[in-house]
């Protein structure tokens, strides 16, 4: 049991939890001030490294995105010339980057 001495004041300078023992060994009171302080550091200077985006995965993947690309690029140039003369319609630079605006998930030319 903690004896409680009046007269005498203990400050805490952090957030405290109010039990059930603590209400009944203490008199709680509200707190006098609560202020947020924040310390900004400097982290130094960053090197931006151009080429940060081939590190996530390994050069076998990166061979084989290739691979695919290519050979879907020779698809889709190739494959319109089995088609009638009507369905040539579309020029050889839109059949090229066809395949390569998919893959980079932009919008059409």
């Amino acid at each position: 049991m903690i004896l409680f001495i009046p007269q005498e004041v203990d400050l805490g300078l952090g957030l405290f939890v109010v039990t059930p023992e603590r209400a009944q060994a203490a008199d709680f009171t509200h707190p006098v001030d609560i202020m947020s302080n924040r310390m900004l550091i400097s982290r130094g200077l960053t090197q931006v490294e151009p080429w940060a985006f081939l590190l996530p995965l390994g050069s076998f993947v990166w061979v084989a995105i290739l691979a695919a690309l290519l050979g879907s690029l020779s698809v889709t140039i190739l494959l319109p010339y089995s088609l009638h003369v009507e369905t040539l319609s579309t020029g050889w630079y839109s059949n090229a980057t066809r395949c390569i605006r998919i893959l980079m998930q932009q919008g059409g030319l």
